[in-house]
């Protein structure tokens, strides 16, 4: 099977490139010969509804000549269209929209008859030719695929436009927290394999299951709460950094050892029968400005607080590196305190609960 990987997004090296990468991986692991398309890099001028392609000559050839004429010709010729796209301004990126209306030499003029719950179809210039089947991944910052929606729809009109069938929808919430691998290491990993699973699925079975589908959009955060905090860091982050989302690599790693964004992951990951009885304050000391935190934990919940206590039921005086290392399951903080590298005031057999009260995230 021939599969059109179509990129429509305008950045190097960034999470739809990644995704893309990973479910062709599955694509070739299944025996499909994928063609990978970058629109970025491609000249390609956006249609001028001049309808010429309908009257010049029996192969609808464009008056443009620019690269798309090389891509319509992979467009007819391949079995299955896989349109990737991260969600700008809740719609698809202006590369991939141009790249499909200027599908439109495909078309020839006349309708054709349809069901009547679909809409009316332009006629096929090529009526075997073309993708039969079609996939849609999408990504967006939001935590709700709602701002998706418009994307979906477009791709849903395409795919009945061009007569083919959807094979399936892979739609990636959050997708900014995919740096953040600490905070939801089984998420994360099961996320990648069902976008690989996907590109296998395609091959195998000519579509993606509904469990895949659902996999891949799985959320990141626990809830809207904490996804807003993490948002609003990560942008903070990246201003504080003076770059531009060009450099996602930079302002990922970054953002992924922020002790703002880990502390808050850390309470959410609090034992609430461990500590369904425990009031208790758990003051993290650090000799950097504004790297004070503590946990403040009440009868079953918790909260990670920026700044210091002034009665703290224990207290762990330690480097800014060994909180992270503690934060992202690196160090043990037992081990820490044997080596003298934290010291604890205040509650020992409290620091001792340490482990228990936070396991590592499983989620």
């Amino acid at each position: 099977m021939k599969v059109l990987l179509i990129n429509g997004a305008p950045r190097k090296n960034g999470f739809t490139t990644e995704l893309l990468s990973i479910f062709k991986s599955g694509v070739l692991e299944a025996g499909g010969d994928p063609i990978d398309v970058t629109l970025r890099d491609l000249d390609i001028a956006q249609c001028n509804g001049c309808f010429a392609c309908w009257f010049t000559d029996k192969d609808g050839t464009c008056v443009q000549q620019d690269d798309m004429s090389n891509l319509l010709h992979k467009f007819l010729e391949c079995d299955a269209m896989v349109l990737a796209s991260p969600i700008y301004y809740y719609a698809l990126t202006s590369l991939l929209k141009t790249f499909l209306e200027r599908l439109f030499p495909s078309t020839a003029v006349g309708l054709e008859s349809v069901a009547h719950d679909r809409p009316d179809r332009l006629a096929k210039r090529h009526e075997k030719m073309g993708p039969k089947k079609t996939v849609l991944i999408a990504l967006g910052a939001m935590r709700s695929t709602r701002t998706m929606e418009g994307a979906v729809s477009t791709y849903q009109l395409v795919t009945d436009g061009i007569g083919a069938t959807s094979a399936g929808i892979l739609l990636r919430p959050e997708i900014f927290f995919m740096d953040f691998a600490a905070g939801k290491p089984v998420t994360n990993r099961k996320v990648r394999e069902a976008f690989k699973s996907a590109g296998a699925e395609l091959i195998k079975n000519g579509k993606i299951s509904d469990k895949t589908q659902k996999t891949a959009a799985l959320p990141f955060s626990k809830n809207e709460a904490l996804f807003r905090k993490h948002f609003s860091t990560y942008w903070t982050i990246a201003k504080e950094l003076g770059l531009n989302t060009a450099d996602r690599g930079t302002i990922g790693k970054v953002a992924a050892m922020d002790l703002r964004i880990l502390m808050h992951e850390l309470a959410s990951c609090f034992d609430k029968v461990a500590g369904k009885d425990l009031q208790a304050v758990i003051q993290f000391k650090i000799s950097v400005p504004d790297s004070n935190w503590y946990l403040s934990i009440n009868n079953g919940n918790c909260e990670a607080i920026n700044k210091l206590h002034s009665a703290p039921t224990t207290t762990m005086t330690l480097q800014k590196k060994h909180l992270t290392e503690i934060l992202v399951n690196k160090k043990d903080p037992k081990v820490l305190m044997k080596s003298g590298a934290m010291k604890i005031s205040g509650s020992s057999r409290l620091a001792a609960r340490f482990s228990r009260l936070f396991p590592p995230p499983t989620g």
